[in-house]
């Protein structure tokens, strides 16, 4: 479940004015995302973190979009999935992106949801996007990992992963995959299901 529309919007108004205050990196931030949207040469002009993993094509992985999130999804026993629309914070960060969502149900329950979108600046897209979330992030934040993994014939994914009740009621998980950006929520309670569905997409 995502917060209500009326606390994203605080939400949303509080994270503007954190990085209002930051000045020069505020800038640097909406610059990034602004030019990811337009530009596909952006990649070049953010900085990965140190001991990022090489890009896809070293490990002789197609640089393709992935599985198809729905027939992925729909393969986990117990898991219905339909479309829906629901505020994430990739649609706060990146208002002109092409999103789609998926809504996630585990027994006829609410277990969470994945919103993705398709960019072969996946992986500087993520980038500025946690620049952008981290100084969003509220006192109570926990469970923050920020990964890389994969290789060995599958294809290297970044996994940022964390909760903070402040951003959403969900524990999310930033997942980029080849040319794929997903944001997963994980409801409490089906995180066995969710961890199915974040490996199925991880392919």
């Amino acid at each position: 479940m995502i917060v209500s529309r009326s606390t994203a919007t605080t939400v949303t108004v509080a994270f503007l004015l954190v990085l209002t205050g930051l000045g020069v990196a505020d800038a640097l931030t909406q610059k990034r995302l602004a030019s990811l949207i337009t530009n596909d040469d952006a990649a070049a002009d953010v900085a990965m973190p140190a001991g990022d993993a090489a890009p896809d094509a070293v490990t002789g992985v197609s640089p393709a979009n992935g599985p198809d999130v729905a027939a992925s999804l729909q393969g986990i026993a117990g898991i219905a999935v339909r479309e829906g629309n629901t505020e994430s914070l990739l649609a706060q960060l990146l208002p002109n992106a092409s999103l789609h969502t998926m809504l996630v149900a585990d027994g006829g329950d609410y277990a969470g949801s994945v919103t993705w979108m398709e960019t072969a600046d996946a992986k500087a897209t993520l980038s500025a996007v946690k620049d952008a979330l981290l100084p969003a992030f509220s006192p109570q934040v926990s469970g923050l990992q920020d990964i890389t993994d994969g290789g060995d014939g599958g294809p290297v994914r970044n996994i940022v992963r964390f909760s903070d009740p402040a951003l959403s009621v969900d524990a999310v998980v930033l997942l980029r995959v080849r040319n794929r950006l997903l944001e997963i929520h994980v409801a409490a309670g089906h995180e066995e299901k969710m961890e199915k569905a974040i490996e199925a997409l991880s392919q």
